[in-house]
């Protein structure tokens, strides 16, 4: 059933007392209408920023470009882009390593940004750092099937 048609037969007369309620109704039939207009799928594009400890500052640079394009332009194109770091997306579990339970917690993500400046990272069991485990799973994975999910 239309929600104009259900909403206007509450609105049952021209009497005085009743403009309010007439009010409401028109008040609400808008806002139906702009929740109508609203884009019914928003593509989200996930960027992890993986580095050593000694680029904070670029890190926050990354992430502020990221929350600028989100502001500039995820309207227009019905996407959201989403900025992911160790810090804020992973939390202490169980694993081989601490890199291990990141690269779980971290999940999957469209765009993999390296930084690098004076130091290569942590080594880790399985790569010579945390960032560059990073770095060559998602460079396997884009050679394997060309994206990164």
């Amino acid at each position: 059933m239309d929600v104009r048609a259900v909403l206007a037969s509450y609105s049952i007369s021209a009497a005085p007392q009743d403009i309010r309620s007439r009010r409401d109704t028109a008040n609400v039939i808008s806002c139906c209408d702009k929740i109508a207009r609203m884009p019914e799928l928003v593509a989200r594009i996930t960027v992890f920023i993986g580095s050593p400890g000694d680029v904070g500052p670029e890190r926050l640079v990354v992430q502020q470009v990221v929350q600028d394009l989100n502001d500039a332009f995820a309207g227009f194109g019905n996407f959201a882009i989403e900025s992911r770091t160790w810090e804020r997306h992973a939390w202490p579990g169980f694993g081989t390593d601490a890199q291990d339970v990141i690269n779980r917690e971290v999940g999957e993500y469209d765009i993999f940004v390296g930084l690098f400046w004076n130091r290569l990272g942590t080594p880790t069991a399985r790569a010579p750092s945390g960032t560059a485990e990073e770095f060559t799973q998602a460079y396997k994975l884009w050679e394997a099937i060309g994206l990164l999910r």
